[in-house]
């Protein structure tokens, strides 16, 4: 009988392990792309805060759960974990770390389960409703999931007023500008990759040009020198944009409760 079932039992498992390589691949391709993003987006950001005005990481978080289903949800904290310990270095320690990622990655799947429901996101926002919707719920999640993660990290260390609210303002505007940046084009990127393809050669030459000219002036423009930091309300920074990383800055010594 034990000969009957340990061929069985290597079918399953070997079946299992087929079905959840292409999950187990996207996640990495996930975190991978988490981390980048994370990285470009911590070119410039506010001292003492850490938090930067465009931060496509909840796009990306958004279309992963919206296509590929919110069974997902998971590797939305592993990434953010992962990314604050790669681009920040858990500057305040595991324990702001785990908190903070926990409460985004919580708002964020709520946020994608709204829209798969109510704004048909899965289909490409096929309404003018759907669209209202994505605008609706854009602006009203990153506004609370910046007010849980700023009192969280307010919780666990002593910050002052003026930079809660600098944080709650850069967390917002950077989530918001990022999702309605990025989401839309994630969301639609295959359709697009369908009609580019019916394009004439010529016509994807002069795309192929117009973007790598851009890229080139971009990169050749240099990015902008980081001031002293003299200023944390008037004057910006190169800090990460990580929420673990988010005070470290302003509030050095909070380093040494860990």
């Amino acid at each position: 009988m034990l000969s009957r079932s340990v061929p069985w039992r290597r079918r399953w498992l070997e079946s299992d392990m087929r079905a959840r390589g292409p999950d187990v691949a996207i996640v990495c391709g996930y975190v991978a792309s988490y981390i980048a993003l994370d990285w470009i987006s911590s070119v410039q950001t506010l001292p003492g805060v850490g938090f930067t005005l465009w931060d496509p990481t909840p796009a990306a978080s958004l279309a992963l759960l919206i296509v590929k289903g919110l069974r997902f949800a998971p590797a939305l904290f592993l990434a953010g974990v992962i990314s604050d310990g790669v681009v920040g270095g858990f500057p305040l320690g595991t324990h702001a770390t785990l908190t903070s990622e926990a409460i985004v990655a919580t708002g964020y799947t709520s946020v994608a389960a709204l829209l798969r429901g109510a704004a048909h996101a899965g289909q490409g926002f096929p309404r003018v409703a759907d669209i209202v919707w994505l605008l609706v719920v854009s602006a009203a999640a990153p506004l609370v999931i910046a007010w849980l993660v700023v009192a969280a990290l307010t919780n666990i260390h002593s910050f002052p007023p003026y930079l809660v609210s600098l944080s709650i303002r850069h967390f917002f505007i950077g989530s918001l500008t990022g999702i309605l940046g990025l989401l839309p084009v994630l969301l639609t990127i295959q359709q697009a990759r369908d009609r580019w393809k019916e394009v004439s050669p010529t016509a994807r030459m002069c795309d192929i040009g117009i973007f790598w000219a851009g890229a080139g002036l971009r990169a050749f423009s240099g990015v902008p020198s980081c001031p002293p930091l003299r200023n944390l309300s008037s004057s910006t920074s190169c800090f990460p944009r990580s929420s673990g990383s988010a005070f470290a800055t302003a509030c050095p010594g909070a380093q040494s409760r860990f």
